[in-house]
């Protein structure tokens, strides 16, 4: 059903995690089931396929032990901290919160997403083009179309802390800099498509919100932010579509 070959993060709607680590115990060994709340694991469709006996340990926190002695553990938003980083996780319910924290785990080999509700996972679908049971396979793409767009976020992404987001004041200066040269230079991408393919591009969940956050107030105040200091020098934006057409 999922794709297991090291690639970008994939999600299906259903309950697979367990097969899957029990038919790839070379692939993950550190699997867990992430919901909301405690209660979030009982009493929901994706459980039903497990015995009240397992639901039950899952719960308590002791796990289940797969047939290839792999230790599956349920854990929540609040005491994830308490356990090592997943390689599988499947999200029941999934908030933002929890799609942020896929989003930042440094190399999954699985990812299921159960959202309540579809319009709860539409920015995560179009970031990671997931399998979803019963449509055709998508196939993934850039999400920033136009190559100069692309080119500037790739300098920028070569410049900034991208384990700090942009926390520091210079980084966050140069973020908003580079995105004002671009909207007036008319050089342009939606905002949910510069944050995805900045999650794409390993940026942290936060990091990527706040890019997302400056190219919204461009697009809404259509004025050169606060704070956007002249970082970038004079001629970036003919720097950058060079070397966009040298890449076409």
């Amino acid at each position: 059903v999922v794709s297991a070959q090291r690639a970008p993060k994939t999600a299906v709607s259903g309950w697979e995690l367990a097969s899957f680590s029990q038919e790839n115990p070379e692939l993950t060994t550190k699997p867990i089931i992430l919901t909301s709340k405690k209660q979030n694991l009982q009493n929901t469709v994706p459980m039903q396929a497990l015995s009240q006996n397992t639901v039950s340990s899952l719960v308590k926190g002791s796990g289940v032990l797969l047939p290839n002695g792999v230790l599956l553990k349920h854990a929540t938003l609040r005491t994830l901290p308490i356990y090592p980083e997943p390689d599988a996780v499947l999200v029941l319910y999934a908030t933002k919160k929890a799609l942020d924290y896929i989003d930042d785990l440094t190399n999954p080999e699985i990812a299921i997403v159960v959202p309540w509700l579809m319009s709860d996972v539409i920015e995560w679908k179009e970031t990671w083009s997931p399998q979803i049971p019963g449509e055709d396979a998508i196939i993934s793409k850039s999400p920033i179309s136009n190559p100069i767009v692309r080119e500037a976020l790739n300098d920028l992404s070569r410049f900034v802390n991208l384990h700090a987001g942009l926390g520091h004041p210079s980084d966050k200066s140069a973020a908003r800099h580079m995105l004002w040269i671009l909207f007036k230079n008319g050089e342009w991408e939606r905002p949910s498509a510069i944050r995805a393919w900045a999650i794409q591009n390993e940026w942290t969940s936060s990091g990527t919100d706040e890019l997302r956050a400056i190219a919204e107030k461009i697009v809404n105040s259509q004025r050169r932010p606060r704070g956007a200091n002249e970082f970038w020098a004079s001629d970036s934006i003919d720097v950058w579509r060079e070397a966009a057409s040298i890449q076409e």
